[in-house]
This record gives C-alpha cells, structure tokens and sequence, in this order.
C-alpha cells in the first residue's frame, strides 16, 4: 500500500509541472506594418493571409458601387495594403485590378526598392469619368474598377519618392525598372514618358488588347 500511495504522490507532482518556454532565440529586426522584417530590409514571407488568400492583399469587399451609365464595380474591394506597403489612400477597385497590383508590388516593385517601401500613395482608383478627365472622351477604365494611378512611393526611412521628381533624378533608374515591370502585368502602362497628362503618376489598367500589353 506504501508503495502505491509513493506511485500517486510522483504522478500528481509530476502534472504540476509548468512546461520548460521555449528558450529559442528571437532574431534581431523591427516590426513592420504587416509583419516582422528582418534587419537588412529583406521582407518576411510570412505576411498574414489576405484577399483571395494572398498574402499582404489587404482590404475588404464593399457594397457595389452604382455609377452613371455604364460605370460602377458589380463587385468591388477596397484595398488598404499590397506587397508589404500601405496603400494611402485606400482604392476602390474590382478584383483582377487587385492581383495585378499585389504581384506588381511583390514581384517588381518592392525588389526595386530592395523591399523598403512601406507606403504606395495612390493618386486615383474607382471614378466615373472620361479618358485623362475629358469630358466627352471615351470612358477611362478607372469607370469600371479596372485602373489604379500611383503618383509616389514612401519608403521604410521616411523618404518620399515621387514621380514627378523622381523620374529624372537619382530614383530615375528604379522608377523605370517598375515601369518596364508593369508591362504584361497590366493591360496599359503609362508613365511620365507618354503624354503630359501623366507626367507625375503611372497609371496601370488591366484592359487586354489583341495586339498584347499597351505600354508607353
């Protein structure tokens, strides 16, 4: 009987015990908008889940948005953050402009800022409006949820990189590099180099074309 009483005292003792915490090392780095980055600017590839499953596409679906005529988003998505960055501010968009934009961010743009931008301002996403704001022009594709303008990056230092002053300055070279990215990835690509309507922004749509992808 000792014996046995000796045999349940141990077990009881034993399920007392708190569990040893995990003594791994954390590593070194600082906290980012959508996660951890490591020290050195290299992005972590475990961004938290987001839109359509994909990791970084943040946002939400909204309400359709009704437009005059032919215009409106049957099913559209507000986007607040793509490839790591914020998107400032947020874009009205249809679903094949969101992933288009997400892999342009992740695949050209972030590597061409050695992935330290942290904020994409947005110059223009859903509107019902004509072709370069002219009345009576030909509906632009941001009338459909199909178009989104970015006119500056900020990257994880505080600096602004804009395309008005970037373009031929000493950003000049990363800046072509997104744009050269974008083309096939976007129906359209337009940058500071195609008319004077986009001097300041690129403007990217994901209408397709027989003759392949529109890019001056």
């Amino acid at each position: 009987m000792r014996a046995l009483a000796l045999v349940a005292l141990l077990a009881l003792a034993g399920c007392g015990q708190a569990e040893a915490p995990d003594a791994s090392p954390r590593p070194e780095g600082r906290a980012g908008v959508f996660g951890f980055l490591p020290l050195g600017g290299e992005r972590e590839r475990t961004l938290p889940p987001g839109l359509f499953g994909r990791p970084g596409l943040i946002g939400q679906r909204i309400d359709p948005i009704p437009g005059r005529g032919r215009c409106g988003i049957a099913i559209a998505y507000r986007v607040t953050g793509a490839g790591g960055a914020v998107l400032s501010p947020p874009a009205r968009i249809a679903e094949p402009t969101a992933r288009a934009f997400d892999r342009w961010m992740r695949d050209v743009a972030q590597p061409a800022f050695d992935g330290q931008i942290a904020q994409v301002r947005v110059a223009a996403s859903y509107a019902c409006r004509g072709r370069n704001n002219r009345a009576g022009a030909r509906l632009s594709e941001h009338s459909f949820g199909n178009a989104i303008d970015i006119s500056a990056f900020v990257l994880r230092d505080g600096r602004t990189v804009t395309l008005l002053d970037g373009w031929n300055g000493a950003d000049g070279a990363a800046l072509r590099e997104m744009w050269q990215g974008a083309c096939g990835i976007f129906g359209t690509v337009l940058g500071p180099e195609s008319d004077r309507h986009h001097r300041d922004h690129f403007h990217f749509d994901v209408a397709g074309y027989r003759s392949g992808a529109y890019c001056r």
